[in-house]
């Protein structure tokens, strides 16, 4: 790869890695807050189970609905997010 192309590419580059960052840190405080309710739900003796499934379902459906209007995302994650929770499937199983 010649200078010129490598010196026009490493901002976008650049970007794409602090883009990468942003997000990790996002799910690690997705993750953080997720413990937090269980925590809450602890203290509080909730009488319900601390997983929800019909919770995890509606986060599953609310994240497929803003994928599907997206267009960029619509084009890379497939019309409903099947490819993008395929590959997450994929990559929690190793």
């Amino acid at each position: 790869m010649d200078n010129s192309l490598q010196n026009a590419l490493k901002p976008l580059r650049d970007k794409i890695d602090q883009i990468d960052r942003d997000i990790l840190e996002l799910l690690n405080q997705r993750a953080q807050t997720a413990i937090d309710v269980g925590r809450v739900k602890h203290e509080h003796q909730a009488d319900s189970a601390v997983l929800k499934p019909e919770r995890e379902a509606q986060v599953i459906r609310r994240c497929r609905s803003s994928i599907a209007t997206v267009p960029l995302l619509k084009l890379v994650c497939g019309p409903s997010g099947q490819k993008s929770f395929r590959c997450a499937e994929a990559w929690k199983k190793g």
